[in-house]
This record gives structure tokens, C-alpha cells and sequence, in this order.
């Protein structure tokens, strides 16, 4: 609830930038430590505000060993199409899909 970048987690932020995508448009945002102790200080809320906005939320986390825990975003669409996860095989298609050569460090 402090600092200057609150209110860009609010439900009024998240109203005004669904009036502003594009049909078929797909928002995405940082939404801070996702792990089992620390998940419900940033990342649920916002996971709580986006659902109240948007009809489809879906959220993901990474293990981020620098912050020794994960880390977690969350993509928010009209569409669940556009935003329900990829399966490790999809990934990997898209990968060879978009990129040159090998992607030894990004399996899907």
C-alpha cells in the first residue's frame, strides 16, 4: 500500500488499461515473490484485483536463485485462449518456430 507505484495495482488502473488494449490484446505484469512464504504479500493480490477486472487471469511463477525464491507474473486477457498455459511440447514449437539454431537453455 506504499510508495508511488500502488496505484498501478489498483482495480481503477487495471479498468483504465483494459478500455486501452486492443482487441485480442494480452496485458502482463511483474507481480513480485511468488513463493510459498512470501506469495501472499504481492503476487496474490494482484492475482485477486486482476480477476476482478479481467475475465481471465492466468498466473505463473519461475525460480529466481538470486532472490532464493520464485518469482511470479500474471497475464490478463478477455480471451482465456489467449492467455491459458503452454504445455512444454508448445513451447518448444514455438521456440524452433521464432528461433535460429538450437535453444539448449530454453526447453519448454
Amino acid at each position: 500500500e506504499g510508495g508511488p507505484c500502488y496505484q498501478l495495482y489498483t482495480t481503477e488502473f487495471y479498468e483504465m488499461l483494459r478500455s486501452k488494449l486492443n482487441p485480442g490484446g494480452i496485458f502482463v505484469t511483474q507481480a513480485g515473490a511468488a513463493g510459498i512464504k512470501q506469495h501472499r504479500l504481492v503476487w496474490s493480490p494482484i492475482n485477486s484485483t486482476l480477476r476482478a477486472v479481467f475475465p481471465a487471469v492466468t498466473a505463473y511463477k519461475h525460480a529466481v536463485y538470486s532472490f532464493l525464491d520464485e518469482w511470479g507474473w500474471h497475464m490478463a486477457s478477455d480471451s482465456a485462449e489467449l492467455v491459458a498455459p503452454l504445455t512444454p511440447a508448445e513451447v518448444d514449437a514455438r521456440l524452433k518456430e521464432r528461433l535460429p539454431g538450437e535453444t539448449p537453455l530454453l526447453p519448454g
